[in-house]
């Protein structure tokens, strides 16, 4: 179960029974860390960590978080707590972004900000500059174009004062003196860059990571700083001099500096690497995380002159780990009660704090007089022990799992994990040689066979056949806990579903919001086995977007790192790596024969059949002496499996049901169109509705798809006109009333920002696009017509286009430039390309990104 230094990650579909044993460093040189406290406060995910050191807090080893629940904290130490614990208190709160606050960094004092200064970043785009004495921001900087997700402040010869660093996910990093930008880092990396840190000024040198795998040095020009003291770096060198360092298989997540022109990198490839600035290639690579690495932070020994001899890092695999920089060895694992470990620093104390998905900071030290006390330790001992950790099970044996006898004998290395077979429950349990004992870390929670089931969500049908549920087999049922306290909800899917229609069809049925729906769909793709490079393993949580990587399911070049919804960005999905579309800079480069295929022509009819039958029977029940009366007992046949051919009294039903939408009273409207506009994805249904001299689906669109409709019922009306596709007589009447649908259509307020209502509408232009593509008897004024109203959907909705409906609209503008010789003139004097190039940032999902690459390339 090793992985050998070309990076290739191991295959692991559970924690391994034995791995290859890492040699230990001596234990002179390193104290094993154990919990000093723990900070509470945020109300969500701690994504960033630094340590504040200021005259104002008597240098005391103070700490700064940045949280997802849209604050920046500082907590200082009191070490006069009565029961003799250290604890810490929040002294400043800090609330002036307007998301996710994702990154900090803390600029000691110097000439120009005497009290030193604490930088914050998000997804709002925007710096902020605060001092230690007031919530106000000093300082706004402005100049990124997207998410801000790393800071670093550096000085001469490695203090924190002077000047700032930003990564952002625009592609570019930025250098800020004086809360000015003097340069901006751009165009060396074709994807997000996650982190930037400078060197010493005779190094006149910036390294930068990005979501591209790759690492940049830039070379910089020097300057003379305003007071004349010291040289430092001002103006950004000529592209072409810039170095790139390549080593990772995945996003290079995190820089941290060390002495000697040295610094390591950290990896979704589940690696570290130690670099020499003077050197082609990393000098060493430390292997041990099964998960994403998201930070790492030196530590300097006073001891050493100020060498670094160990670092830390924060993983996905819900450890954080403190490495030798000499031997390679991992010299301790910190395993945690909580999903995702984001942010880990060290305090001049020499205490390390680490922070998580649980919304906690939890401080470790190697001293005895500032360790938690016995009854502290054993509840986080125990809250580690009581979490769940969800793996594929799929194949393995659980029979042949060792009994609790494993336990008495000695792990191989530190942080080595191994299964127990405990009666009925799988244990996992942890080496610790500080204990020189096992330690269980959380119960492995999956199903054998068939169906894998966790408390956060699971899967099924990997390996044991189909699952039944509600009387169908399927290939998965996946169980999610969508709300504490609630029952958990089953979420079943075949192979065969679109999983974009298999979660719209959940969360219809469960009258969830419909922002969920590309959440839940990257969900089923991962947890399938659908992503073609890396997978999260079996638990993926859509509600959280959080989920455990597991090494080796990747291609051995690194792949893509489609599979992963990175829990960073708590909204759409980041794209790591990006091979093929190259993180939307300059993806059309990379646009394969293969890919191209995959999106163009776009033939997946959107056939809308989830529905909420609990509710719609509920309404008609409400409603019954206004509707049909013998709709409930017809019903399931109207909907679910549809009627015979030649049932007369079915037939005068689905006519009874159109005249009474039509003409009944406005309460019944919706329930009714919503029973349509399910029946006519059958063909005997279809058909009646679409004869000549009945309530006709003409006078039924005409009706609801109007601006004076609601919304509601214009998204039930865009619905039934999406499902019409679904038979042969609907694509027949669609054709021949092409001209009338495309005029009811544009009529629509396209700024409405209701991902239901947008999902419904871009489904029927979508059907629209592929009759186009296939139907010769359409005119080309009709294809003109058809792409100009994509255009206004795009340009009207504008951000607010969510990311399924934007990917159906940018399909079939590709269906349209790839069947008609004359659509890629009109498309670009509409202005198409930049609405479309948008969608190649990495900030949305991967099909979209891809989609909307492949199309720009068809201009």
């Amino acid at each position: 179960e090793s992985r050998g230094c070309q990076g290739k990650a191991r295959t692991i579909q559970a924690p391994s029974q034995s791995q290859t044993e890492v040699p230990m460093a001596s234990a002179s040189t390193f104290r094993p860390y154990r919990l000093s406290c723990s900070l509470l406060g945020h109300e969500k995910d701690v994504k960033a960590l630094c340590s504040v050191t200021s005259p104002a807090l008597s240098g005391a080893a103070c700490i700064a978080s940045a949280s997802r629940d849209r604050t920046a904290r500082v907590w200082s130490p009191d070490l006069a707590a009565e029961d003799g614990a250290v604890g810490y208190t929040e002294c400043l709160g800090l609330c002036s972004h307007a998301g996710y606050v994702n990154a900090v960094a803390w600029m000691d004092p110097c000439d120009w900000c005497p009290g030193g200064l604490l930088y914050t970043a998000g997804m709002d785009k925007v710096i902020f500059a605060f001092t230690l004495d007031s919530p106000e921001p000093v300082a706004r900087l402005e100049g990124h174009e997207a998410n801000v997700c790393g800071l670093s402040c550096a000085g001469p010869h490695g203090s924190s004062g002077r000047q700032l660093l930003s990564a952002s996910w625009d592609r570019t990093a930025r250098l800020w003196r004086r809360n000015r930008c003097v340069a901006v880092f751009a165009g060396g990396h074709e994807a997000a860059v996650w982190s930037a840190i400078s060197f010493d000024p005779e190094e006149a040198l910036v390294a930068t990571a990005g979501a591209d795998r790759q690492i940049k040095l830039w070379p910089m020009e020097l300057g003379t700083d305003k007071d004349g003291e010291t040289e430092l770096p001002q103006q950004l060198a000529k592209p072409s001099s810039v170095t790139t360092l390549s080593g990772h298989f995945d996003a290079v997540r995190g820089l941290c500096r060390l002495p000697n022109r040295r610094f390591v990198s950290c990896s979704n490839d589940a690696t570290l690497r130690l670099w020499h600035l003077h050197a082609a290639s990393s000098q060493m690579t430390f292997e041990g995380h099964a998960g994403f690495v998201y930070a790492v932070a030196a530590l300097p020994d006073p001891d050493a002159d100020g060498d670094v001899l160990h670092f830390a890092s924060a993983s996905e695999d819900r450890t954080c780990r403190l490495w030798s920089v000499e031997t390679g060895a991992c010299l301790q694992a910190l395993t945690m009660p909580c999903q995702s470990i984001w942010a880990v620093c060290w305090l001049v104390n020499g205490d390390l704090a680490v922070a998580g998905s649980d919304a906690a900071i939890r401080v470790f030290t190697a001293e005895a007089h500032r360790l938690a006390p016995p009854d502290l330790l054993a509840v986080y001992e125990a809250e580690v022990a009581d979490s769940a950790i969800p793996v594929k099970i799929g194949d393995l044996d659980t029979e042949k799992l060792p009994g609790p006898e494993a336990l008495t004998r000695a792990g191989q290395r530190e942080g080595q994990v191994i299964m127990v077979r405990r009666g009925a429950k799988i244990e996992a349990h942890q080496w610790s040689n500080e204990e020189a004992k096992w330690q269980k870390v959380g119960d492995v929670v999956g199903g054998e066979g068939g169906e894998t089931v966790n408390s956060g969500g699971g899967g099924g049908g990997g390996s044991g056949g189909r699952t039944r549920f509600e009387g169908q087999d399927y290939d998965f049922v996946f169980t999610v806990d969508v709300e504490e306290g609630k029952p958990p909800l089953k979420l079943p899917y075949n192979r065969t579903e679109d999983p974009w229609f298999a979660a719209q069809r959940f969360i219809d049925k469960h009258l969830l919001p419909q922002a969920y729906l590309d959440q839940v769909a990257q969900f089923i793709r991962t947890n399938a086995g659908e992503t073609p490079t890396i997978s999260q393993g079996t638990y993926a949580d859509p509600y959280t977007g959080s989920g455990r990587y597991i090494p080796g399911s990747g291609t051995s070049d690194g792949g893509t790192g489609r599979g992963f919804s990175d829990p960073f960005t708590g909204g759409n999905r980041y794209v790591p790596g990006g091979a093929g579309v190259g993180g939307g800079a300059s993806g059309e480069r990379g646009v394969t024969p293969e890919l191209k295929a995959k999106y163009l022509p776009y033939k997946e009819l959107q056939i809308l059949s989830a529905g909420n039958m609990a509710g719609l029977r509920k309404k008609l029940g409400e409603l019954a002496a206004s509707v049909p009366a013998d709709l409930p007992d017809r019903l399931d046949a109207l909907v679910e499996s549809g009627i015979s051919q030649g049932d007369s009294a079915d037939a005068r039903l689905i006519l009874s049901i159109a005249d009474t939408a039509l003409t009944g009273a406005s309460d019944c409207s919706l329930p009714l169109l919503d029973v349509l506009r399910m029946a006519c994805r059958f063909p005997v249904a279809a058909q009646i509705l679409l004869e000549s001299g009945s309530a006709t689906v003409a006078q039924l669109l005409a009706k609801f798809l109007s601006p004076s409709s609601s919304l509601p019922c214009q998204m039930l009306a865009a619905r039934l006109l999406a499902n019409l596709a679904a038979t042969e007589a609907g694509k027949v009447w669609l054709v021949g009333n092409f001209k009338s649908v495309l005029k009811l259509i544009d009529q629509l307020d396209f700024a409405k920002e209701n991902a239901g209502w947008q999902t419904a509408v871009s489904s029927a232009l979508c059907n629209l696009s592929q009759l186009v593509q296939q139907q010769a008897e359409c005119p080309e004024s009709s294809a003109d017509r058809l792409l100009e109203l994509l255009h206004r959907m795009l340009a009207k909705a504008g951000l607010a286009l969510k990311d399924e409906p934007a990917f159906l609209v940018v399909v079939s503008v590709g269906n349209l430039l790839l069947t008609r010789p004359g659509s890629a003139v009109r498309a670009k004097d509409l202005g198409l390309k930049p609405l479309l190039h948008r969608f190649t940032d990495t900030s949305y999902s991967v099909r979209l990104t891809e989609a909307a690459t492949v199309v720009s390339c068809q201009f």
